[in-house]
């Protein structure tokens, strides 16, 4: 069931439990620190998205909320979207390679 907690800057990711937005916002405030450019933040979500109990990090939801969090002024690519024919695995290799 979706956190209905009401909504603030620093603790709702659209994640679906308490844990997941505590981890998403792990994420971005390393982001912040180390200056993380969005295909590496994107890969920290896609990293979250493939333990157990955190499938929806990889949600358009939570991405754009990172994404706009972050003010990225990159193009805004997520999973399973192409752009002419590729996808963002395809136009950031760096992506396939382990953390």
């Amino acid at each position: 069931m979706y956190n209905n907690n009401k909504k603030t800057a620093d603790n709702d990711w659209s994640m679906l439990s308490v844990e997941g937005n505590k981890q998403v916002n792990q994420i971005v405030k390393r982001a912040k620190k180390e200056h993380l450019t969005w295909p590496q933040v994107y890969k920290e979500l896609w990293m979250l998205h493939n333990k157990t109990g955190f499938y929806e990090a990889m949600d358009s939801e939570v991405c754009k909320e990172v994404y706009k969090k972050l003010n990225f002024k990159s193009p805004y690519y997520f999973y399973g979207i192409t752009v002419n024919g590729k996808t963002l695995f395809d136009m950031f290799p760096e992506l396939n390679t382990p953390a």
